[in-house]
């Protein structure tokens, strides 16, 4: 599997990945930046962070969204201070320039179309539309619920859809009253668009145009097959990234970064419950000696007389209870002895490893554990920490289990240790074991 081998170092997997997605990355890293130069720079980026952190990836079926996601992300980082609704060239959608050429009538009609469109609605017309990205793929690159991406691809696309039908007719001017609205593709205000499109909806002569010519859906549909400019050449895959997002610990996907409101928020609230904790704590420290004392010392507790004694022993004693005094006293019974039976306690299962740490492509570290076991084993997981804890699953057999992983972390110490269960449901965990960075 692609992101197996990704995650191993593999240079002609990464070259795989680099032919098969860099022309779709590179044209939506153009349509966030607007910028040649830009969107080739995070190409280079993202591919060093895949050549680097594979291994993040939960999911390996979702490659495609979160290469996505990394350029989306790096996109964010570079137009931090910039206007994120500023303008796009309409080249930004990565078409073909051969393609385009062919095409020139469904093409020009829908860049005109996505400039009606907020910045927000572009991004999610492009990515659903042009690159094709399920409602899944769309919700995990934007950090949104896959319900949340549909509705917001529906609204893009219909927005998009009421934009060309204007158009269509617009363009065409066989309609007396939209000859008054703009003649050709171009700019238009959302004013007059929603003018052009209850016009379009009410006049006869609009709808005879929009039969005779291609529909809004068919002219989206051949712009979302053209093809993508092709990427550059190799980027060179440097010896470490300039930067990495937070990863996510449940999808390994970019996490999004914490906007500045947000931390304002939180550190405005850490003030104020700072504030009511001191506020209670001079309350509590003005109030007089007496009443501290009145309320701190607890009321006095009598211990009740225990009603029976429970042994582990097989055999049980009758119980047995003294005659009822005729002097009024009262009836003193004798402890009631309860039987359990005996209970059974499993061996714990002893565990014994082993392991090497060598150092793999790019200063990549590559740990090899194998654990035996004193019983027949369930199943045996293999836990480490570079950087942060990571979890595999190991491959048992009867007694012994293997694995063998691969991270790129940070050049620390790691740090690791087995977790077995017998197939009588015995656990055990071994002592964790710290072993030098091979590749320092």
């Amino acid at each position: 599997m692609l992101v197996t081998a990704l995650s191993r170092g593999d240079r002609e997997a990464l070259s795989s990945a680099y032919r098969r997605y860099a022309g779709r990355l590179r044209a939506y890293a153009w349509r966030l930046l607007g910028d040649t130069g830009g969107a080739d720079a995070v190409v280079q980026s993202t591919f060093d962070l895949v050549g680097w952190h594979a291994d993040e990836l939960r999911d390996p079926h979702r490659l495609r969204a979160w290469l996505y996601a990394i350029v989306r992300h790096e996109c964010r980082r570079r137009l931090r201070g910039r206007d994120a609704d500023e303008a796009r060239p309409p080249e930004a959608d990565g078409v073909d320039p051969t393609a385009a050429t062919r095409s020139a009538y469904a093409v020009d009609l829908v860049r005109a179309a996505m400039t009606t469109l907020t910045a927000a609605e572009h991004e999610v017309a492009e990515l659903s539309v042009r690159h094709g990205l399920a409602a899944a793929e769309l919700g995990a690159v934007l950090s949104v619920s896959p319900g949340r991406a549909y509705d917001r691809a529906t609204e893009a696309r219909t927005r998009l859809e009421e934009a060309l039908d204007a158009l269509t007719v617009m363009v065409d001017g066989r309609c007396r009253v939209v000859r008054t609205l703009p003649g050709r593709p171009g700019k238009l205000s959302r004013k007059r668009l929603r003018r052009a499109v209850e016009h379009a909806a009410a006049c006869g002569a609009c709808r005879t145009v929009r039969r005779e010519l291609p529909s809004a859906s068919t002219l989206l549909s051949r712009y979302a097959s053209l093809p993508f400019v092709n990427a550059s050449t190799w980027l060179t895959v440097r010896s470490a990234p300039d930067s990495q997002p937070r990863w996510s610990r449940r999808t390994g996907f970019p996490r999004p970064p914490v906007s500045r409101t947000r931390r304002v928020l939180v550190a405005v609230a850490s003030v104020g419950v700072a504030v009511a904790l001191a506020g209670g704590a001079l309350k509590y420290a003005g109030e007089p000696s007496s009443q501290v004392s009145a309320r701190e010392t607890p009321s006095p507790v009598t211990s009740p007389t225990p009603e029976a004694t429970i042994t582990a022993g097989p055999t049980s004693t009758p119980t047995t209870s003294a005659a009822p005094s005729t002097s009024g006293s009262p009836v003193t019974r004798s402890p009631v002895v309860r039987a359990l039976p005996p209970v059974v306690v499993n061996a714990t299962v002893t565990v014994q490893t082993a392991a090497s740490a060598t150092c793999g492509d790019k200063s990549r570290f590559v740990l090899a554990v194998t654990a035996t076991a004193g019983a027949d084993l369930a199943a045996a997981t293999l836990t480490w920490q570079a950087g942060d804890t990571r979890t595999a699953v190991m491959t048992v057999d009867v007694r012994t289990a293997y694995a063998e992983v691969w991270s790129a972390k940070p050049r620390s110490p790691i740090t690791w240790w087995v977790s077995v269960t017998s197939r009588d449901g015995r656990t055990a965990s071994t002592p964790a074991v710290t072993t030098g960075h091979p590749c320092v």
